[in-house]
This record gives C-alpha cells, sequence and structure tokens, in this order.
C-alpha cells in the first residue's frame, strides 16, 4: 500500500536530512520507490563485520510513522538479531518505536546493533547461543559469513565522514524538530536503554576490542559455571 500524503511528506523530511547530515558508515542506495529506502552499511571498526558492507532496505507501509517500517539484511550476515531470511530484531522498531523517531536515529540504531547484540532476543538461535556461550566461536562464524558475503571490493573506501561533518551531523540531530530523529537519543539496543549518537555507535578500534574481550570472558565464565552444574 502507497505511503498517505502526511506519511510522504514526513519520510520525504527525513530523507532530506540524512542528504543534508549523512550518518558516518552509511551510503543511501537509490530507489524506484518511496515506500523503500535502501542503504549500504559499513561493519563498525573492532568487530566481525568490520571488513563487510552490507545491503540493508527499510520498508514502509501506508501508517508510517504511526507504526515503524520493517528492517531487513539483504547481505547474509551471522548475527543473533537477524534472522535467516533477513530480518532485523531491534527493539526501536518493535515495543520502543514512536512516531517521533526520524530515519537518521533508525540508521545509527541498526548500526549500533552490530555492536551491541542481543541475545537475549535472538532470531538467530545459533547466534545468540555461540555469542553467550562461545565467543571466540561467535567471532570466527561471523566472520567468515562477512568475508563470503560481504567483503568489500579490494581498495574500496570505507563510509567515512571527516570530523568536522560528524561533529556538524550529530548537532544537528540533536537539535532536530521536537524530538524527532531520536525520541530525546533514546533507545533500546541490545537489552538495555542508551543514548544513540555518532560517538558511540562508531567506537575506537581500541574500544571495540575491549567490549570483544568482556563479551569473551562472560561466556569463558558461563562454561565454567554449566561445567560445574
Amino acid at each position: 500500500m502507497p505511503l498517505t500524503a502526511a506519511g510522504m511528506r514526513t519520510l520525504m523530511r527525513q530523507m532530506q536530512e540524512v542528504h543534508e547530515h549523512p550518518v558516518d558508515g552509511v551510503q543511501v542506495r537509490p530507489s524506484d520507490t518511496m515506500t523503500e529506502y535502501h542503504f549500504d552499511l559499513d561493519g563498525p571498526e573492532g568487530t566481525p563485520f568490520a571488513a563487510g558492507r552490507f545491503h540493508v532496505v527499510l520498508i514502509f507501509d501506508e501508517q508510517y510513522p504511526e507504526v515503524p517500517p520493517k528492517g531487513f539484511f539483504r547481505t547474509k550476515i551471522f548475527h543473533p538479531n537477524v534472522a535467516e531470511r533477513g530480518d532485523i530484531c531491534v527493539n526501536a522498531l518493535k515495543r520502543d518505536w514512536s512516531p517521533h523517531v526520524g530515519l537518521r536515529h533508525i540508521l545509527a540504531v541498526i548500526r549500533c546493533l552490530l555492536i551491541e547484540p542481543n541475545p537475549e532476543s535472538a532470531l538467530n538461535e545459533e547466534a545468540g547461543r555461540l555469542l553467550l556461550e562461545d565467543y571466540a566461536a561467535y567471532e570466527r562464524k561471523a566472520t567468515m559469513y562477512t568475508t563470503i558475503n560481504a567483503a568489500r571490493a579490494d581498495g574500496a573506501a570505507r563510509f567515512t565522514l571527516p570530523v568536522e561533518a560528524t561533529s556538524v551531523s550529530t548537532r544537528a540531530s540533536a537539535s532536530a524538530k521536537g524530538t524527532e530523529d531520536g525520541a530525546e537519543g533514546q533507545a533500546h539496543v541490545g537489552g538495555s536503554k542508551l543514548t544513540v549518537t555518532e560517538a558511540n555507535c562508531h567506537p575506537s578500534a581500541a574500544a571495540a576490542k575491549e567490549k570483544a574481550e568482556r563479551m569473551k570472558k562472560a561466556a569463558e565464565k558461563k562454561k565454567k559455571a554449566l561445567r560445574r552444574i
């Protein structure tokens, strides 16, 4: 079903905002219809997805923005919150949805999901189990999927904004009309509430590695506990 006139005006305004203030690591693809929004997403540094470029699509129906778009990875990915057929499970597009959440915020949340997976609400049960019980195995398989299905072409540069542009983009998002494009900057990614900004969605390689080490230690601790049972 096509978007309503009001929904189309809202989406066009949000698309223009993304055009004027791009999201770091995201490149919009051309689309033949207003109801589908295609983009390429570079895997965040320090994650098993870092070498990949993933094609993602958002599908809007006639009730947008009262109901969230549906999100799909068109590129195969091994991730707890992405189903085999590509469906994305993230609270910001489900129970935490608000009509005031804008397109830029949706893009940031999906990218954050690659940094903060939530194994407790996994669509891919194997990925969720490995993330909890054997992070090293999870990392190997996620990296393998990335290499096979999503590797960037040789010499292809990452979609990276200059520092100045990232700063301007962040300020623009924070000052957007009302709470649009962030719903006060809050979203549930993984299982916890956090502020979504370019800063915490694009950690340094060192910070991402530190997070991975914490996840590995947590997985090892759980394995030892299970052995004692």
